[in-house]
């Protein structure tokens, strides 16, 4: 669709200078939709604690959390602050500036790098999707799906979920994708990992000797999710795709 953009990319599909990608699947009426779901009341919490891989992976800092007392003032109360907090280190999106396509040198529309700076004028920033960021959630259990397939998956090796096996949890589970589904994956990975021993996480906390299972990169993927419309895709492993992955592979989700 855009000039000079890599094949079977989705620049300029939704305007030269769109900054969200396939957060414009977010409607409205999808917003309305999904709150028609909610039958019970009960809260599911989807974020990891800060600090929750000790030491942090990716040879990131860890986090401090200070509490500030105002007694000092006078006053009974508190703030709190967060040094070397780094938003990769925990739950979080990938903004379409956190990886640039290798062979273009340019991100998501043809953004090049000197233009992802602070502020409101940086480009791809996550605060141009934060707040649209409202949908229709669906879970896919594949961790639990390969293993009642008698197919189980070690998640902490590089092994792949395939497209087969998303569409397999879909039907097991009896559900479907419709378009701006924000889709969540159970790889299996966060209760391997929180279930290791302190030595195999020292280990792990290296790029070098991590190994974490994801889901397979191959365009077949990348379409199917297309052709669904999927507005966004998050896993519980560090990469979405198998780690280790190759940076300059084109077909990486990434």
């Amino acid at each position: 669709v855009k000039p000079a953009a890599p094949p079977g990319s989705a620049w300029g599909v939704f305007g030269s200078d769109d900054e969200v990608g396939c957060v414009n699947f977010l409607t409205p009426q999808g917003v309305v939709d999904a709150a028609r779901l909610v039958r019970k009341g009960k809260v599911f919490r989807l974020d990891k604690r800060i600090n929750y891989a000790h030491p942090p992976l990716f040879r990131r800092v860890p986090v401090r959390h200070n509490i500030i007392s105002f007694e000092s003032f006078g006053i009974l109360g508190h703030d709190d602050s967060l040094d070397n907090y780094n938003t990769q280190e925990g739950s979080q999106w990938d903004g379409l500036a956190h990886r640039g396509h290798p062979r273009y040198q340019a991100f998501y529309n043809g953004v090049k790098a000197h233009q992802i700076k602070d502020g409101p004028d940086g480009k791809l920033g996550i605060p141009h999707w934060a707040d649209r960021f409202v949908g229709r959630g669906l879970l896919l259990d594949a961790f639990k799906y390969r293993a009642e397939q008698g197919r189980p998956l070690n998640p902490l090796d590089s092994e792949s979920y395939s497209l087969v096996d998303l569409i397999g949890t879909l039907a097991a589970q009896q559900v479907a994708l419709k378009p701006g589904t924000i889709l969540l994956v159970r790889t299996g990975w966060m209760q391997a990992y929180l279930g290791a021993t302190a030595e195999q996480k020292q280990t792990m906390a290296s790029v070098s000797k991590l190994r974490s299972c994801g889901i397979e990169s191959s365009r077949d993927l990348m379409a199917w999710l297309w052709d669904n419309r999927v507005a966004a895709l998050g896993t519980d492993c560090p990469a979405v795709e198998p780690w280790p992955w190759n940076f300059q592979d084109e077909n990486a989700l990434h």
